[in-house]
């Protein structure tokens, strides 16, 4: 498989319910306290932590859950990636009182598209359609609604890269 060029970037976030005691400096800062995770998800450091019993760790079924567990003080904190937390803070229940800062210690990530071998015409179409992505008006009105940071705009979205876009792969 190949990655496509970045659609945009992201970082993990800690997501606490208000008033926070301090700014987490280090990951070892939240020992003792309650995470919110979910069943499944893997979360690094955090579940050495919880595998040494320093960090409780209570599973939701989802994102949403989780947050919501937060929202509810069942859990102090939970985790999870900057656009997951915009896409979702606003049914959380509790938005005005969250707080948000980065993972201790991480660095942010470019999302990207994986993009079979087998067709590499298609793959750089796919990428040069998403290196075109930031000169397209819809698409930066739903980055902006998300509050993802995006490139600017290196030239203008041609036809063939607006019918990819709208799934046709014909172009």
């Amino acid at each position: 498989f190949l990655w496509s060029p970045p659609l945009f970037d992201d970082q993990n976030m800690l997501i606490f319910l208000a008033p926070l005691r301090a700014k987490m400096a280090r990951l070892e800062d939240v020992k003792g306290l309650r995470f919110g995770g979910v069943l499944g998800y893997r979360y690094e450091g955090f579940d050495e932590m919880v595998a040494l019993g320093t960090l409780i760790k209570e599973n939701a079924g989802s994102a949403q859950a989780s947050l919501r567990q937060v929202c509810l003080g069942r859990v102090d904190f939970t985790q999870m990636s900057r656009a997951m937390f915009e896409a979702l803070v606003a049914d959380s229940g509790c938005a005005a009182r969250l707080l948000v800062q980065p993972v201790p210690n991480s660095a942010p990530f470019g999302r990207r598209v994986m993009i079979g071998k087998a067709d590499p015409a298609m793959a750089a179409k796919v990428g040069e359609a998403i290196e075109q992505m930031p000169c397209d008006r819809l698409w930066r009105s739903v980055a902006a609604s998300y509050r993802i940071p995006l490139a600017a705009c290196r030239g203008t979205l041609t036809w063939a890269h607006y019918g990819l876009l709208k799934g046709n792969r014909t172009q």
